[in-house]
């Protein structure tokens, strides 16, 4: 809805649905991939999570322990780090990837 322009950023954060879950592997058995595709550069990282870490952890947050830790292993020990610490009330799932 953000992406769409019918919502801002801080309206998405507080959206009475924004805990619904749109896409899941396994249910239906055959789900569409949705493929993007984009240019990376040296230094780039690359985060997939879940919101139990954006739900928490502010993106500031989030922006700045990607930037700070040297490898994405560590990011990504950090990041869960910080969600735990704010009530980790959710799944938290955590991938990142540096070039």
């Amino acid at each position: 809805m953000v992406d769409s322009g019918s919502l801002t950023p801080e309206q998405a954060s507080t959206h009475p649905k924004r805990h619904i879950i749109t896409r899941a592997l396994g249910v239906p058995e055959f789900m569409p991939v949705q493929i993007v595709r984009s240019s990376l550069q040296r230094g780039d990282r690359v985060l997939l999570c879940s919101d139990g870490l954006h739900g928490s952890v502010s993106e500031e947050v989030i922006r700045q322990l990607l930037r700070r830790e040297r490898t994405a292993a560590l990011a990504c020990r950090r990041l869960l780090e910080a969600a735990l610490a704010a009530g980790g009330e959710d799944n938290i799932t955590v991938v990142a990837a540096y070039t």
